[in-house]
C-alpha cells in the first residue's frame, strides 16, 4: 500500500509487545503511522484528529465499550466515520467464545448513545459483522 501524503495512521494499542512490534516492522517501512499506547478507554490525542477510527475483532474484548466508544467520537472531526468489524455472535470453531460476542444491533445502540448517527448494519461477511457510524 502507498500511504504517501496520504495524512497520518495512528496505530493504538494497549500492548507494549504489540507496539514494539510495530516500530521495528511497520513504521521503517511506513513512517505515516504512529505507534499510540492508549489505554481500553483513553487515547493521549487531540479532539477532533482523526477522519475515520477502525476498530477490527476488538468490540467483544471491551469491558466498557461505550467508554471507547465516546473517546472514539472525541478524537473524529465533525463528519468523520467509525468503522467496527468483529465476529458474529453465532458458534464456529474459530474466533472468541460465542457469549462475548456483540450482536450488530446492540453494537449500534452503544453507537448511537454514544453520540453517532446514520448507523449502518452490514451482515455479508460469513464470519464477521460491520457497522458504519458518522459524527455529526
Amino acid at each position: 500500500l502507498d500511504y504517501t501524503n496520504k495524512g497520518k495512521v495512528f496505530a493504538c494499542d494497549i500492548s507494549d509487545t504489540m507496539l514494539q512490534w510495530m516500530e521495528e516492522n511497520v513504521c521503517p517501512m511506513y513512517p505515516d503511522i504512529i505507534p499510540v499506547n492508549m489505554q481500553e478507554s483513553s487515547v493521549p490525542l487531540d479532539d477532533g484528529i482523526a477522519d475515520i477510527v477502525y476498530m477490527m475483532s476488538l468490540h467483544h474484548e471491551l469491558e466498557e465499550p461505550l467508554r471507547i466508544l465516546q473517546e472514539s467520537f472525541r478524537l473524529l472531526k465533525n463528519g468523520g466515520r467509525i468503522f467496527i468489524v468483529d465476529w458474529k455472535k453465532e458458534d464456529m470453531p474459530i474466533g472468541p467464545p460465542t457469549d462475548i460476542r456483540y450482536e450488530p444491533e446492540r453494537v449500534r445502540e452503544q453507537l448511537l448513545s454514544a453520540g453517532f448517527t446514520d448507523v449502518e448494519i452490514f451482515n455479508e461477511m460469513p464470519k464477521h459483522f460491520l457497522l458504519l457510524a458518522r459524527k455529526n
